[in-house]
């Protein structure tokens, strides 16, 4: 096993949910399985037997946005925007991602808002969240973060705004925007957006709270909008400007030379760049972000059209159609973060006897040392891929070098270090 790969694992007890309640769950896992983003909590896969479902989560080691990781709140410190700033940029990026994606959380505040082992950002808990594009009706979310329009039962992806914006205010002044002795008086006020503003704040941080504090959702800023507010530019400076600058020619190098046909491979690479601190990638990620210029958190044809014009790389489009098929491992269309990372990262380097092995165990399901079609079926099943018996047998015929109708840990790791 690898020691550096923990996971955190939510333990339900099936005999103690209604159909309802394991419906709900299922959703929630689909609308993870879905979303792609450093600023998101990672999925990994779900395990059941007759009594319990077990799902296998990131393990986020930094805590609660309040946790100790900012003590300053708890020593009575004023919060530096520079600070707030980092963290609520983050959140606004995986808000825009999953509202591009069709997705609202409607449920922001700061217990949801966790750190990983990387002390970055992780948006948390999509429990409550919705795959729509429509106007939503239901009554959900923590009262104190609502949207007015949410009270209203009428309300869009922007209610997501607001919840963030209480937690902007909650950062900086320590206490909740909207209080109360009842819950009639904390809703009149929300209704009103009437809040108490908080002093000594700038002036930009002021007129950004004010936009997200629109009672008209309509008139209110969208996550991608916010992102390009003054306050922002003010704090974070040239750190999130990477629009206007050139693909490096070297990962644009490595996107042609990845050759991603090889479905075990490809699914490999991406369970393997999640075995790694995301702190490592860094420098990808820039590049992710230069060219996915709308800020969805994906990268769609005409973005790596666009991006390859720009650094005046003669490359065909039939050549841009390929490298997309090959790195999409989802068949989604575009290219996801963790894709775009399995397909650019020097594979040697990260992968570790121990990253091997801890793979090599997750398809050897049945723990013989060897993989044969029923455990990588398995395991498939695992990672939400329903293979059929031809796509199983194509596999396994392309990889059992000596034809014994299985796959030894030698021909496993030659395949991910693409030796064969």
């Amino acid at each position: 096993m690898n020691p550096d790969f923990q996971v955190a694992i939510k333990v339900l007890s099936k005999d103690k949910m209604s159909s309802k309640d394991l419906e709900t769950v299922m959703d929630e896992v689909d609308l993870l399985k879905k979303v792609d983003h450093p600023n998101i909590v990672e999925y990994f896969e779900t395990y059941d037997d007759k009594h319990y479902l077990y799902l296998v989560m990131e393990l986020c080691t930094g805590g609660e946005l309040f946790d100790s990781h900012d003590n300053c709140l708890k020593s009575g410190k004023p919060y530096p925007e520079k600070r707030a700033a980092e963290v609520i940029h983050k959140c606004l990026e995986a808000l825009q991602h999953c509202h591009a994606l069709g997705i609202t959380h409607r449920d922001i505040k700061p217990e949801n808002i966790m750190f990983g082992k990387d002390d970055e950002v992780r948006l948390v808990d999509f429990g409550l969240a919705k795959d729509t594009i429509l106007h939503m009706k239901s009554y959900a979310g923590t009262p104190y973060f609502m949207a007015p329009e949410v009270l209203k039962g009428d309300y869009t992806h922007k209610c997501d705004i607001w919840s963030l914006a209480c937690v902007l205010y909650m950062l900086m002044a320590g206490k909740l925007p909207y209080t109360g002795s009842s819950r009639t008086e904390v809703f009149d006020k929300i209704k009103a957006g009437r809040y108490e503003p908080i002093t000594g704040l700038s002036e930009e941080l002021q007129s950004l709270l004010g936009q997200m504090f629109n009672v008209n959702a309509k008139q209110r800023p969208t996550a991608i909008e916010c992102q390009g507010h003054a306050w922002f530019q003010k704090q974070l400076g040239e750190e999130h400007k990477h629009m206007n600058e050139n693909i490096d020619t070297e990962v644009l190098q490595g996107l042609q030379k990845f050759h991603g046909k090889n479905r075990l491979r490809r699914e490999c690479l991406n369970i393997l760049v999640k075995m790694v601190n995301p702190k490592e990638f860094m420098t990808l990620r820039k590049e992710f972000n230069k060219i996915d210029t709308n800020g969805s958190g994906t990268i769609e044809i005409e973005e790596l059209r666009a991006s390859v014009r720009k650094c005046h790389a003669n490359l065909p489009d039939a050549e841009l159609d390929r490298i997309l098929n090959e790195v999409d491992v989802n068949g989604n269309g575009i290219i996801n973060y963790h894709e775009f990372i399995a397909a650019t990262f020097p594979v040697e380097k990260y992968a570790t006897r121990e990253r091997l092995q801890s793979l090599f165990q997750k398809f050897d399901s049945q723990d013989d040392q060897k993989i044969n079609r029923t455990s990588l079926r398995e395991a498939f099943t695992k990672l939400g891929h329903h293979l059929t018996s031809v796509e199983i047998g194509e596999i396994m015929d392309e990889h059992d070098v000596d034809h014994e109708h299985e796959m030894t840990y030698q021909e496993f790791e030659a395949m991910i270090l693409d030796h064969m």
